[in-house]
């Protein structure tokens, strides 16, 4: 893969083949929701198995509106975030960390039909629960240990 795609927003991005997997990253730095998605989905959609080429594309999709919507409220760009796609014999795992505001997407609570079955937004999360098998959250020390970020982990089961 490339790298210096600076035009996307993608400042990185690489493709690694290993025996048991294969994987692709990219780093995104100082951009907007618009800018750098495209290119990832893009990607993301020509790697997908047929069973799963809406299903990937979606959870990346949905995450990365997250990250870029509410990690940085003060800001109107994205800061930093670095996304890896895993390739495994029998799963895909999505690996989102950003530098943002504390959010465990894992602890938000399902949404009640009854209360906003009509309202607009807000189901991302709940639409990426379903199709995942598994997500994990944590904030971890980043390695300089300057401050903290945000790790979120979604695994997704391969038929």
């Amino acid at each position: 893969m490339n790298k210096e795609i600076v035009n996307d927003g993608i400042i990185e991005e690489k493709q690694q083949e290993l025996p048991t997997e294969k994987r692709w990253s990219w780093i995104i730095a100082n951009v907007t929701n618009e800018t750098a998605m495209p290119a990832i989905r893009k990607t993301i959609g020509v790697i997908a198995p047929e069973e799963l080429d809406i299903t990937l594309p979606l959870i990346f999709e949905e995450i990365y509106t997250n990250i870029s919507h509410y990690s940085y409220p003060l800001e109107s760009k994205l800061k930093k975030a670095v996304i890896t796609l895993i390739d495994r014999k029998k799963e895909f795992i999505m690996d989102f960390k950003d530098e943002g505001i504390p959010f465990d997407t894992t602890a938000y609570p399902e949404p009640d039909p009854s209360d906003n079955a009509h309202k607009i937004g807000g189901h991302g999360i709940e639409l990426v629960r379903k199709l995942s098998s598994k997500m994990e959250y944590t904030r971890e020390k980043k390695e300089d240990g300057t401050s903290e970020i945000n790790h979120l982990v979604i695994y997704i089961q391969k038929s």
